[in-house]
């Protein structure tokens, strides 16, 4: 707010006259106001009277109004700051009956100890959800799973190691611990460490065969002192009609809002139907996703795609922008683009289009 609207009243024998002035609201200006000149009031007996105590109630008022303005202004600031610091995805996973905030909060808000852990959980409301907490580590280890990645060490030599993943496509910082609410003994509670093994671990504490055999998720497993910092990912349960509504979508992925998570519902079916050469059947469901949430990215990848599979490469390629329009990142749009506009050029040269169509998996 730049101006304040001031009033003051002046009384002259039995008149009363109101004036209204707007004075500048910023830096020095309120304090710099001749409040006796910019109102015109005279050196008589009303202004002795009436305007001197007027004045001062309204500087008085002025700077109580700044102080109070910006304490409003700085908490709304923090208040944003801070609602930018939490997860904006969920995922539910309808094998365990579990929910899980869609990213650690590494990227958000850091590392934390396991007290401020607790309280970053079970003070989360996500989605319209709340009862969030750490997870155990079986809960863990109910959603990890290893996957090999072979690197060339110093030597020359290609060494395969299991990176530990998280399901679900949730985001957890590779090479960071996550807490769970497991005891691991006196003021320790258990902890794994996401992406590659400890590589201290292994250097020092004789873990390596441990940590390369891919039986073992729990290779990655540590104990945390309750003072140490590490990530921390969310749990609740699925409440009973998300978990069917969980099970009919079949999301392999974070959704923001439970309206996606209904309009997964449709894709899914068009997802079956795509696999099964249904392309029509696939267009159809996707268009009723759209219809419970017009800015689904993946309905309209679904019909660019299935309007591919006909041969009608027009509208594979309107969809496949609109779908890149609602996400510029969109990195299967991208690769789908690229081969619905190779196909159009390659049919308009008289070619025959080439049968290399993207998966929906």
């Amino acid at each position: 707010m730049d101006n304040l609207t001031l009033f003051a009243c002046k009384f002259r024998h039995s008149n009363t006259l109101l004036l209204g002035n707007v004075a500048n609201f910023g830096g020095e200006a309120a304090s710099a106001l001749d409040f006796h000149s910019v109102l015109g009031f005279q050196e008589d007996v009303s202004y002795r009277q009436f305007g001197a105590p007027i004045m001062f109630v309204l500087k008085s008022h002025v700077a109580v109004f700044t102080i109070l303005f910006s304490l409003i202004v700085g908490c709304a600031q923090l208040c944003l700051a801070e609602s930018s610091k939490i997860p904006t995805t969920w995922w539910p996973d309808p094998s365990t009956g579990l929910m899980w905030t869609g990213q650690s909060s590494f990227s958000l808000r850091g590392a934390m100890n396991w007290d401020d852990a607790g309280t970053y959980c079970s003070s989360l409301t996500l989605g319209g959800f709340s009862g969030w907490r750490l997870p155990t580590i079986a809960e863990m280890r109910s959603e990890e799973y290893l996957y090999p990645v072979t690197e060339t060490d110093k030597d020359g030599f290609d060494q395969t190691v299991d990176y530990l993943g998280f399901k679900g496509k949730v985001q957890t910082t590779q090479a960071t611990r996550i807490w769970t609410s497991s005891i691991a003994g006196d003021q320790q509670y258990f902890s794994v460490f996401m992406g590659p093994p400890d590589v201290f671990g292994i250097l020092f504490k004789g873990q390596l065969k441990a940590a390369l055999n891919p039986d073992r998720s729990e290779a990655h497993e540590r104990v945390s002192k309750v003072s140490d910092r590490n990530a921390v990912l969310c749990v609740r349960p699925i409440d009973a009609d998300i978990l069917q509504l969980a099970q009919d979508a079949g999301v392999s992925h974070p959704v923001p809002d439970l309206l996606t998570l209904k309009a997964n519902v449709p894709l899914n079916r068009a997802r079956m139907a795509f696999q099964a050469q249904r392309y029509q059947d696939a267009i159809a469901q996707s268009q009723g996703a759209l219809a419970i949430k017009p800015d689904l990215a993946d309905a309209y990848w679904g019909i660019g795609i299935s309007y591919g599979m006909l041969g009608q490469w027009d509208q594979a390629i309107t969809n496949l922008e609109s779908a890149l329009k609602i996400d510029k990142g969109y990195g299967d749009a991208k690769d789908s683009l690229e081969w619905a506009k190779d196909n159009q050029k390659a049919v308009k040269h008289g070619k025959t289009a080439k049968d290399i169509p993207p998966l929906w998996k």
